[in-house]
């Protein structure tokens, strides 16, 4: 195998659905999402091993079947804002920014577009 162009094969925004392997100092691509796991090397025996983390593939399996079933259990505002988090984005495309509604109980150089004198609109005021 030639040297790859790139190591990042997989979108930010999608699913990870493939993945190097090192199989002896070759790097070979695999067709599939990555088991969560680390790797132990031990250099008094020159030797390595990998350890699963099966709660984390766990978890990872049970979110994709809520995402796949709609999200059951979640509340309207939760189902509101997940239709703005996760809608698609495409290269060059601004990621979408939440603004919330001035209620007038924040401060107002806290809140997008706020006029609260000369810091407005700087997240951190002096």
């Amino acid at each position: 195998m030639t040297a790859p162009k790139s190591l990042i094969i997989n979108s930010p925004y999608e699913r990870p659905v493939r993945h190097w392997k090192d199989d002896r100092g070759t790097l070979k691509l695999i067709e599939e999402r990555r088991s969560a796991g680390y790797e132990i090397f031990n250099i008094r025996n020159n030797t390595r091993r990998t350890e699963s983390l099966a709660l984390v593939n766990a978890i990872r399996e049970r979110v994709a079947a809520w995402r796949a079933a709609e999200y059951p259990g979640i509340t309207s505002v939760t189902r509101g804002l997940l239709e703005q988090l996760v809608r698609p984005i495409h290269r060059g495309a601004p990621i979408p920014v939440l603004l919330l509604p001035d209620r007038g109980d924040r401060n107002p150089d806290l809140v997008a577009g706020g006029s609260g004198g000369s810091q407005a609109g700087n997240p951190f005021p002096r």
